[in-house]
């Protein structure tokens, strides 16, 4: 990489910490969206995978997280 300048390497160091914080929180980001489907297949819904797929499709409305939340909660749990 050669010599660096000392704002170089600030410059650096602040680019390094502002990929690591974006990737953190884009990976925060799909874990809140896919929460429904998530809960649904914790806990052994039938239906997970309509879930699954109306929460890739309709999950970016609110109203469309919060219908496949409710139906992840919902559904009857086969372990009963």
């Amino acid at each position: 990489m050669g010599r660096l300048y000392p704002q170089e390497r600030l410059l650096l160091k602040d680019l390094q910490h502002q990929t690591n914080n974006g990737a953190s929180m884009e990976i925060l980001f799909i874990a809140v969206y896919l929460t429904p489907a998530l809960i649904a297949f914790w806990r052994d819904v039938p239906n997970y995978y309509s879930i699954l797929i109306v929460n890739l499709v309709i999950g970016w409305t609110i109203i469309g997280w919060f219908v496949t939340l409710g139906w992840a909660f919902s559904g009857v749990n086969e372990n009963k």
